[in-house]
């Protein structure tokens, strides 16, 4: 072959090698830019989904029962839609499953997202009538008697007992069974709900001071008795003695037990602090603003008479223990009950009521929420009082 020829083999060997070299970079070139295409659309269609996630949030942030919750909807957007499902719905818990589409160029993209979302009842306590969310003890049965009305919405962390004619007006939310008739249950009557999140946990380090400085005293009970004034510190028990007169502001602080006897008139904003027990005997009447703080227990026995249905006019109980109110109480304030409340006959109580386990309303009985009758920001120990919110419990994206 003359160097003529060699030449052409050459250049057509050249030529031939750029051609396959330049094939391959096209196909390289246009399998990235196909991928590229194919990943931007996906992405946009995760946005749609989430997009769609977030529309749904919005609906559920202005719902108070996720047990029946907004419609489930599909909505166009960006050139897709999104198409939205739920499950699992309580109260306060429930899963959204988000489906997004998206076709463009000829294919079609789907993305499906799975949020979970749980409600904290922040100090949302406040807004029922009675809400019992701690551990439930006894037998988990909370009995109600005949003849009780409720103005407010209630929640239970047991079984409930109904006995006739219980008038509720609002809903009454159990996480047991619910036996009797509801018929009388203004609201939604919910048996089997969860526990929701957040129950107030009652810090009692003021408390526990004070006692401190009782205790740094000489061990000494008291009685006192008559017209009664001013601030006392106790190592030991103290008891007010019957028909005695407790003046507006006095204070009272004792390591041991307090007792107040029969027929005791006690003024405005006094202050009882024991590192023991509180037991209030018959009769006695209680002024606006009383505080009362029992390490154990508060026992009222029947006949009392305290606070007033003003703004901050109630009386408030505080314990991390129990509080039992026995017959012909009438009470303004807000009680708050570590383990457990139980409430006698023919009682009005107008306010709050929260605590581990609700054991028995007794016959006759009257309980009207009010959110106005006690400042709850004001009560040393109480966590501050915060919206309900809304938590994401779990995400998931579904291949």
């Amino acid at each position: 072959m003359n160097r003529r020829g060699v030449t052409l083999v050459a250049v057509m060997f050249i030529i031939l090698t750029m051609t396959m070299l330049v094939i391959s970079l096209s196909s390289l070139f246009y399998s990235s830019s196909s991928l590229a295409v194919r990943g931007y659309y996906s992405l946009k269609t995760f946005y749609i989904a989430n997009t769609g996630q977030e529309y749904y949030f919005k609906l559920l942030s202005q719902d108070l029962d996720w047990s029946n919750p907004p419609f489930p909807e599909t909505k166009a957007f960006n050139g897709g839609y999104f198409s939205i499902a739920t499950s699992s719905a309580s109260k306060d818990s429930i899963v959204v499953t988000v489906t997004a589409v998206l076709t463009a160029e000829g294919t079609t993209y789907i993305r499906i997202i799975r949020p979970s979302y749980g409600r904290s009842i922040g100090s949302g306590w406040a807004n029922y009538s009675l809400y019992f969310a701690g551990t439930a003890i006894g037998d988990d049965e909370t009995d109600i008697g005949n003849n009780v009305v409720i103005n407010g919405d209630i929640f239970l962390n047991s079984d409930v007992d109904l006995g006739s004619n219980v008038d509720v007006n609002g809903d009454l939310l159990a996480t047991g069974w619910i036996d009797g008739s509801t018929s009388e249950v203004a609201g939604v009557a919910s048996p089997y709900e969860a526990t929701p999140e957040g129950f107030p946990v009652l810090d009692t380090t003021y408390y526990d001071a004070e006692i401190a400085s009782a205790e740094a005293l000489p061990p000494l009970n008291r009685t006192l008795s008559g017209t009664i004034s001013g601030t006392y510190y106790v190592n030991g028990n103290l008891i007010i003695g019957q028909n005695s007169t407790v003046q507006n502001n006095a204070k009272f602080v004792a390591s041991g037990n307090i007792t107040i006897n029969n027929n005791v008139n006690i003024g405005d904003n006094t202050t009882f602090i024991s590192g023991g027990t509180i037991t209030i005997n018959n009769n006695v009447e209680i002024g606006t603003g009383g505080l009362f703080f029992a390490s154990i227990g508060i026992s009222i026995n029947n006949n009392l008479e305290a606070g007033t249905v003003t703004v901050g006019g109630g009386t408030t109980f505080l314990t991390p223990g129990y509080v039992d109110i026995n017959n012909n109480c009438d009470i303004a304030g807000f009680i708050y009950a570590g383990t457990s409340v139980d409430i006698g006959e023919n009682a009005n109580f107008t306010g709050n009521i929260i605590g581990g386990f609700l054991d028995s309303i007794g016959n006759n009985s009257t309980i009207t929420l009010s959110g106005t009758v006690v400042d709850y920001d004001a009560i040393s120990g109480l966590p501050a009082t915060t919206d309900a919110s809304i938590d994401v419990t779990g995400w998931e994206e579904i291949y």
